[in-house]
C-alpha cells in the first residue's frame, strides 16, 4: 500500500462523488485546560477529504462538514466555527498535495 493509499484509507470521505485526495490538516489553536487525550490527538490533526479546488481555495469535507483555506498560507477560510475558525489549518503537505495534483492535471491537459 503506498503512502497515498493510506492517507485514502484513513480518510472519512473517500467515496465523495467529488474526492480527489486526501489532504493533512494541522491543529494551530490553543490546548490549554484541555484533556491530555485530546491534546494528543489535536497534535496529530486531521485527514480530510479534497473535494475542489481552484487557483485561490481548496474545499475539503471532514464529519460532514465543509472547510475553505487558503491556497497561499493554508488558513481557514470557513468552515465550523467550533472546528476551525483559528485552530485549524491546511497543512504544508497538504498544500504541496494540492499543487501536486494541479501540476499533474496540467501536464496531461498539454499533452492532449
Amino acid at each position: 500500500m503506498t503512502p497515498g493509499e493510506r492517507e485514502t484509507a484513513r480518510c472519512e470521505h473517500s467515496d465523495h462523488p467529488t474526492f480527489i485526495a486526501a489532504v493533512h490538516i494541522d491543529y494551530i489553536g490553543d490546548t490549554e485546560g484541555w484533556d491530555p487525550v485530546f491534546v494528543r490527538s489535536a497534535k496529530f490533526g486531521d485527514m480530510h477529504a479534497l473535494i475542489y479546488f481552484d487557483a485561490c481555495i481548496a474545499v475539503t469535507l471532514y464529519e460532514t462538514c465543509h472547510g475553505v483555506w487558503d491556497r497561499k498560507s493554508g488558513a481557514s477560510l470557513l468552515g465550523p466555527k467550533a472546528l476551525w475558525n483559528g485552530g485549524y489549518q491546511l497543512s504544508r503537505a497538504g498544500l504541496d498535495r494540492v499543487a501536486e495534483i494541479e501540476a499533474s492535471r496540467a501536464d496531461k491537459q498539454g499533452a492532449a
